[in-house]
């Protein structure tokens, strides 16, 4: 068993501190420092604990005056809400080590002393702290710790509203308490009402506005609040007094954060316009200025406001108090209202004007330390560099032309003006920027990866290489990793969540990652990741099927057809590197599964067209070559028929498609001319067909160079000379290539060569 007895310890030792504390006196500054670190060892000391658990009482009352005792010798030169908050800070850290001291049993008890004692900050956080960890009643925590949810210091604050709020999702009942204690506020003449429990109500209806709507709006909308609100806020004056500018600013902040609900919002425009309207005339505060701001964009009643404060009046001065301040209290405010007046197409036009705010969005988004307006800012350049993807069809693109016609008659916003401004923002190398200041904070990321996407949309290759440079690729393949699971059955990458805007971050990221892929130089696309990570991301956009004539996609909604033809391109592109094992991966997992569907569907001549490319940059694979020039497989012989015929196409540029694939199969492997003319019903029909080319197509020189290219790799092969030495077509068409080909030299050998001449 512990010895508990402590008259035998000397001054110099632990025990002498522990007697002290035990006791209940005052420490000096050494001896509160050596029973502080004794408190806030890692792991808990089991003589501590049981003196602690023996004598709490005494023991809490030493921590707290040893505490302020160490507060007072520490306040030398320092602002008295700086000492505050320190002194909350160490007090919070001393009431978690504490909390790991209470004996299991117990922990009831040392409630009940805390609860004698709330209006002390040590006993409040030791009270938050172990009801945070143990099997309380909530409802009465609740009611015992809601008044302290205004307390003036952020730490104190801090922990009372996490514990209200954990307390509020572990028994939604306590709703009606809180709402019981604020009707029992209202209840009294506005002028008799405490600072107290003004101060109360408004902190209230900030924190748990949008937590419990469904209770909290009907009262914020009552009249009695609206006269409470109205009395205090009215006789406010804060150029005058510093009280009144604090006051002010959290009746704003109330009235912001209660816009979340349409009827407060509408109540808010009814009764408060005048008072925030007043709060924009105020010299002393750039805070309330700020604020005041804010709800009036909240309230978004722009209509009826226009005479008394146009829009375009409030857009000025934010942006104007904006450039001028460093301070998060007032950014934030500012931010979230730019978010909102970002929205409006024609304030976009004017924010987008002012050359000189996407340095100061960036340097701000770099310096901030405030986690909500850095997410605001990056708001704030999706709605400036959002565009709209052109249609997938013809109709699409048809009626989104005649929707941003009448969108920029209306609003002066042309996509061109987009289009221009996202190249200024790929100039200031924006994505960079801030992929640099996210420090891989995944909450940023999703709305990073959108813009990203937002800058490749309609800007050219070049422009668009541009945006690839960096890590720029590597961070969107690291995003879509993050978020990212396998089916079961297919091995087919998937998003991990439902959450729709998740989904939609994950969907542009692959969509970037796809123009990205088809712009730059595959070998420097990638410096953390291999080319083969990127495949299953592509592989999504293309895996869609046909249903009542549209192309789908089976597992993701964001993705049409032009996503499968920018995927088929960025899969072909990528595939351009000399890599075995990426041919190989890219062979199976696409042919069977949609290439070969693709390739011989001629009704959708861009992705067919798109798909020969992809299959032609794959040819030097011995696994694509098995699936057209195997000849013990008929699966393979009959492709090799149909790709024949495509060589005959309406479509010149197809038949080119179809010539480089076989000039590239036949250059390396003799095998390939074998397998073509040990098919004498394929072959017939190639000579044919090469022999209508030479014969009607000789203005396609691109054409016409592939075919000579590929008759040079036949001449190899005696049989193949053979055969094409019976056809006059041919001989025909040789001599005439000769005569008006831009390589006559080429095909003179040909010639030569067949004919033995």
């Amino acid at each position: 068993m512990l010895d508990l007895n402590l008259d035998h310890l000397s001054i110099e030792d632990d025990g002498s501190v522990l007697k002290l504390a035990q006791s209940g006196e005052t420490l000096s500054r050494d001896q509160w420092e050596s029973l502080e670190k004794l408190i806030l060892l890692d792991k808990k000391n089991p003589l501590v604990a049981a003196v602690f658990n023996r004598a709490p009482r005494p023991f809490l009352q030493s921590v707290l005056a040893s505490l302020k005792n160490a507060k007072t010798e520490d306040s030398s030169g320092k602002k008295g809400d700086i000492l505050d908050e320190e002194f909350q800070q160490k007090t919070l850290a001393v009431a978690r080590a504490i909390c790991r001291l209470v004996a299991p049993l117990d922990y009831e008890a040392i409630l009940d002393i805390c609860l004698e004692n709330l209006s002390s900050s040590l006993y409040l956080l030791l009270y938050t702290t172990i009801i945070a960890s143990h099997c309380v009643d909530a409802k009465k925590s609740f009611r015992s710790i809601l008044p302290y949810i205004c307390s003036r210091t952020n730490t104190v604050s801090m922990c009372v509203t996490l514990s209200v709020c954990q307390l509020l999702r572990k028994d939604p009942s306590c709703e009606q308490v809180l709402a019981s204690r604020i009707e029992e506020i209202f209840q009294d003449e506005p002028s008799n009402i405490s600072k107290e429990d003004f101060s109360f109500v408004f902190s209230a209806f900030e924190l748990f506005l949008p937590l419990a709507p469904a209770l909290l709006v009907s009262l914020y909308c009552s009249d009695s609040c609206r006269d409470l609100f109205l009395f205090r806020g009215l006789i406010l004056d804060p150029d005058q007094y510093s009280e009144d500018s604090e006051i002010a600013a959290k009746l704003l902040r109330v009235i912001s954060a209660s816009c979340i609900s349409p009827d407060a919002r509408k109540f808010n425009s009814t009764n408060y316009s005048q008072f925030l309207i007043g709060g924009t005339k105020v010299k002393s505060s750039k805070t309330v200025l700020s604020l005041s701001l804010l709800c009036l964009v909240k309230i978004w009643n722009f209509s009826a406001l226009e005479d008394k404060f146009p829009v375009l009046a409030i857009l000025s001065e934010v942006l104007s108090l904006l450039k001028n301040t460093q301070d998060d209290s007032i950014i934030e405010p500012l931010i979230e209202a730019l978010t909102y007046l970002t929205l409006s197409a024609s304030l976009r036009t004017t924010v987008r004007n002012d050359k000189s705010l996407p340095s100061k969005f960036m340097s701000l988004f770099e310096k901030s330390s405030s986690q909500s307006a850095r997410y605001g800012l990056l708001t704030i350049f999706m709605n400036l560099t959002r565009v709209a993807p052109p249609g997938a069809t013809q109709d699409e693109q048809t009626k989104n032309y005649l929707k941003s016609v009448a969108e920029s008659n209306k609003t002066g916003e042309t996509e061109a003006s987009i289009i221009a401004f996202n190249k200024e923002m790929i100039n200031k190398q924006l994505p960079k920027h801030l992929i640099a200041c996210s420090s891989g904070n995944d909450k940023w990321m999703g709305p990073i990866v959108q813009i990203i996407y937002f800058l490749t949309i309609k800007q050219t290759n070049v422009v668009v290489s541009d945006v690839g440079l960096d890590s720029v690729p590597d961070t969107l393949l690291k995003y879509l990793l993050n978020h990212t699971t396998l089916e079961e059955n297919t091995g087919k990458t998937k998003s991990n969540t439902d959450n729709n805007s998740t989904n939609e971050f994950r969907s542009a990221a692959i969509k970037a990652l796809a123009a990205l892929t088809r712009a730059l130089n595959p070998t420097k696309l990638f410096k953390e990741y291999k080319p083969q990570i990127a495949v299953p991301f592509l592989l999504e956009s293309i895996d869609q099927k046909e249903t009542l004539g549209t192309l789908q996609s089976e597992q993701n909604s964001f993705f049409n057809s032009l996503d499968l033809l920018f995927g088929l391109l960025a899969l072909t592109n990528l595939c351009a590197i000399q890599d075995p094992d990426l041919h190989r991966l890219v062979v199976q997992k696409t042919f069977d599964q949609y290439l070969k569907d693709f390739i011989f569907d001629g009704s959708k001549t861009s992705i067919q067209k798109a798909a020969w490319e992809l299959v032609n940059n794959l040819m030097e694979s011995p696994y694509m070559l098995a699936k057209f020039f195997n000849p013990e497989s008929s699966t393979s012989a009959k492709n090799l028929a149909l790709l024949i015929k495509f060589l005959n196409a309406e479509d010149a540029s197809l038949q080119e498609i179809i010539a480089g694939l076989l000039a590239n199969a036949t250059s390396e492997y003799a095998l390939v001319s074998s397998a073509i003319t040990a098919n004498n019903e394929v072959f017939n029909d190639l000579s044919s067909i090469i022999g209508q080319i030479l014969n009607e197509q000789t203005h396609n020189h691109g054409l016409l160079y592939r075919i000579g290219i590929f008759l040079m790799n036949l001449t190899v092969s005696e049989q193949a000379v053979a055969c094409l030495e019976r056809s006059t077509e041919i001989k025909t068409g040789l001599r005439r290539a000769i005569t008006v080909s831009k390589e006559p030299e080429l095909f003179r050998e040909i010639y030569q060569t067949i004919y033995d001449i």
